[in-house]
């Protein structure tokens, strides 16, 4: 699930052990996650644009 800290707050993510960014994460959906989505401390969110990321090939020619 993809996950964002609500508007004021900021949420540890306890597998990097760093802040999630604004933009937010794909968590996995465990009870920790469940917790702070029922508690209200993270909201789901919509990913940002994938096309936006580096495809394989881009990675490869950069590489050459």
């Amino acid at each position: 699930m993809y996950v964002k800290a609500a508007p004021g707050l900021v949420i540890r993510d306890p597998v990097f052990l760093d802040l999630l960014p604004p933009e937010g994460r794909d968590v996995p959906d465990t009870p920790y996650w469940q917790k702070r989505k029922g508690d209200g401390d993270v909201v789901l969110a919509t990913p940002p644009d994938a096309s936006a990321a580096p495809t394989e090939q881009d990675t490869q020619s950069r590489a050459d």
